[in-house]
């Protein structure tokens, strides 16, 4: 689940309402097991105001 939610958020990533969908939904379907490793990885790849947009960050 994860690797095709990564290849789905870097596919996206240019479409910020798209980006914000889809990383919601994966959250939502991932076992809460992989979802902190998860977001540690959309810190360390995405742009920070990209993250903010969408509320992963304040």
């Amino acid at each position: 689940m994860v690797k095709l939610a990564q290849s789905v958020l870097l596919a996206v990533s240019s479409h910020p309402e798209l980006f914000k969908k889809e990383y919601f939904k994966f959250i939502r379907w991932m076992p809460a097991s992989e979802v902190e490793g998860f977001t540690r990885w959309c810190l360390q790849t995405f742009d920070v105001e990209l993250l903010r947009l969408i509320g992963i960050l304040s």
